[in-house]
């Protein structure tokens, strides 16, 4: 009997309720200048500065780099998995270079004018980054965009960087209810609550397409 009931029960739960929310794996990947993303994922994230470093952000830029390599798995650890339970967060790069190079040169390489397209599309162009962004649409897919969840990280201290961007993965990336049917700047705040207390509401927020 219990055979029989078990399954009925599961179809049941999922006519009444809908299937279970899918868990998106977070990775980092990097996307060169003139390429296009990787069709099909369930998410697409972008890691934002809005000019080159002086001498007095140097070190913060490459901050910034060691905890985005450190948090984040590499895609090519994922090949074979089902493109769409994946949320890629890419490094913009402005020409193909060993992808295990050093912080330095993927900062001094990095492509400022695809990241400055991104933070005039979510208004952020006088935000020297770093800046967090994703859409449930590649950014330049020529597709109608989805809204943008948008976490600006250009005043938060250096041990605070790490701490958000292992948030970003851990919490917004993994957690189902952020992603249903858009993004839910509740659910996502409540991930982010320490750093809004500390930063103030207005380093997080979604923004509508052509808004």
């Amino acid at each position: 009997m219990k055979r029989i009931l078990l399954p009925l029960l599961a179809v049941l739960f999922l006519t009444c309720c809908g299937a279970p929310l899918q868990t998106r794996k977070p990775a980092r990947g990097f996307l060169y200048r003139g390429e296009h993303p990787q069709a099909g994922l369930g998410a697409y994230g972008y890691l934002v500065f809005t000019a080159k470093p002086d001498a007095g952000r140097q070190t913060r830029y490459q901050r910034t780099c060691d905890s985005f390599m450190r948090s984040f798995p590499s895609i090519d650890e994922y090949r074979g998995k089902d493109p769409a339970s994946l949320m890629i967060t890419y490094w913009l790069l402005d020409q193909r270079i060993p992808e295990d190079s050093a912080c330095a040169r993927l900062v001094e390489d990095f492509d400022y004018a695809t990241s400055n397209e991104i933070a005039s599309e979510i208004k952020k162009l006088s935000s020297p980054g770093p800046i967090l962004v994703a859409w449930q649409t590649p950014f330049d897919s020529g597709a109608a965009k989805s809204d943008a969840l948008v976490l600006d990280l250009s005043d938060f201290s250096e041990d605070d960087l790490d701490r958000a961007i292992g948030i970003w993965k851990e919490r917004v990336v993994k957690d189902p209810s952020v992603w249903n049917k858009g993004f839910n700047l509740v659910k996502t705040k409540e991930a982010f609550r320490n750093l809004l207390q500390r930063y103030g509401d207005q380093i997080l927020s979604i923004i509508k397409p052509g808004k």
